[in-house]
């Protein structure tokens, strides 16, 4: 809705809709002004601006793969009009002024009167469809043609001929590599670089058995124990400058899940944010998760024995991210969503399973030969065979009989979820049923064997008793979990 012109070094506020009737115009431009008059008269919810400004200053913060060159391209529009080309970087003072701003006193309200509802400078641009747009176009550079072939002397074209006889000769002719940027082999370190973990924690599972084996990481330090019993997750500790962001991932496996649960987890991987717990509805839920978290997230990763291509292991990776200030938070949010998560709605799940379902859909024309691949390998190992069936043609069609099934089903009942009907059919009852028993059996039976805790020196820190506590309270309750 917002946009800089780092040009003029202006801000535009431009609402916009699209797939309106041209007598319909004045009625939206209504509609908007309406709307932000609305919000001007009765403001914000404090909770909601508080999400959105949490939401910003993570992304600010968050350090991705281009964080280097997305700072500078921040700071270049600043540098070129002479401005103070760091201030983009000063967040923190920014974020502070807009709550002490806020505490004051409707701030977004008064900004919205003086700068839009009562700002005269106001531009209406209505765009309309032309038919014979692409014949028009045609029609202008043809007639322009003309005008410069009329214009054009014997040296002109003599001089035209011999440029693009050059053109057609360099076109043809073999570049010159030597003037591009080379890896050479000798530019490649032999070794690759050596995280180094600090000490682990191992963190007693009440009531489980010890792992049949251990991963050994030769780069980790020795662990040591905060809980002297012999059955324990581990908790692996690695410093990194994170800009005062927790990342932290819960390694847990689907390797027992029972074979009439499998097909169901790819949906469950997709949805188990998204449906709500004991205490939140599906709208509180993600509220709560914009307030204190980055996003929760799980996936799955299958892959073939390291010495031994016959086997193959299927880790599950449940991973958060959140402030330093907001780790207790996050780990109560997520205790709430491993332990209490609730798959009744079908409603609810419908809507997801239609999105999840057209998603893939168009993927298939980007991603075909990715699909390919996976069903030309899937009878070379396990591991190959396990992908297939949960991310490959066959889940694809298998996903798609279960769609038609259940639309046949909602269909026969009369129901729709266009007019807030009660959705409830068999098939989707028993959907629901799985991916209950998918959420109960992950904690219960698949565990969490081992957690990773990335952060900068004061994050991990802040870490330090909260995520033990936190995995001590997820075993001890595992046996609670709906």
């Amino acid at each position: 809705m917002q946009c800089a012109d780092f040009i003029t070094g202006t801000c535009s506020c431009v609402p916009s809709t699209q797939n309106i009737r041209d007598e319909d115009v004045p009625r939206v431009q209504q509609i908007i002004l309406d709307t932000l008059q609305t919000a001007a008269d009765t403001g914000f919810e404090a909770e909601r601006v508080e999400a959105i400004i949490h939401q910003i200053e993570l992304s600010q913060k968050s350090v991705k793969s281009n964080f280097g060159l997305g700072l500078l391209l921040r700071l270049f529009p600043y540098w070129a009009r002479n401005a103070d080309a760091f201030s983009p970087l000063h967040i923190n003072a920014y974020i502070a002024t807009i709550r002490q701003r806020l505490s004051e006193g409707p701030y977004f309200q008064e900004l919205l009167r003086q700068y839009i509802l009562f700002n005269p400078h106001r531009v209406t641009l209505v765009m309309r469809p032309d038919e014979d747009y692409a014949k028009k176009e045609q029609a202008v550079e043809e007639a322009r043609l003309k005008v410069l072939q009329s214009t054009l002397t014997q040296q002109d074209r003599e001089r035209i001929t011999a440029q693009a006889a050059e053109l057609a000769r360099m076109q043809q002719s073999k570049p010159d590599a030597t003037c591009l940027p080379t890896l050479r082999l000798s530019d490649i370190a032999k070794t690759s670089e050596q995280l180094v973990f600090e000490p682990s924690t191992h963190v007693y599972r009440p009531g489980a058995h010890a792992p049949s084996s251990k991963v050994k990481f030769s780069h980790s330090i020795p662990p040591t124990r905060v809980y002297p019993e012999s059955d324990r997750c581990e908790v692996m500790w690695l410093p990194q400058p994170t800009n005062g962001i927790v990342y932290i991932s819960l390694l847990s496996s689907l390797h027992r899940l029972p074979a009439e649960l499998r097909p169901v987890y790819p949906l469950f991987r997709s949805v188990f944010t998204e449906m709500g717990t004991r205490s939140m509805d599906y709208r509180e839920l993600s509220h709560r998760l914009d307030l204190v978290t980055g996003g929760l997230s799980a996936s799955a990763m299958v892959h073939s024995g390291y010495n031994d291509l016959s086997s193959h292991h299927e880790p599950v990776v449940f991973s958060g991210a959140a402030l330093t200030r907001n780790v207790n938070a996050l780990l109560a949010v997520w205790r709430e969503v491993l332990l209490e998560s609730t798959f009744s709605n079908q409603t609810r799940l419908l809507m997801l399973l239609r999105q999840y379902a057209a998603g893939i859909a168009n993927s298939l024309q980007d991603s075909g030969s990715s699909y390919a691949m996976s069903y030309a390998s899937s009878a070379l190992t396990p591991a190959a065979l396990v992908n297939e069936q949960l991310g490959g043609m066959s889940y694809v069609r298998s996903l798609n009989a279960l769609v038609t099934r259940i639309e046949e089903e909602v269909a026969a009942t009369g129901s729709s979820t266009a007019d807030s009907s009660v959705i409830n059919t068999p098939t989707l009852g028993l959907l629901c049923k799985q991916l209950q028993d998918i959420a109960r059996w992950l904690v219960k039976e698949g565990g969490i064997e081992r957690a990773l805790v990335v952060g900068d020196e004061a994050s991990l820190a802040a870490c330090r008793q909260a995520v033990p506590q936190f995995l001590y309270d997820i075993h001890s309750n595992s046996a609670g979990t709906v």
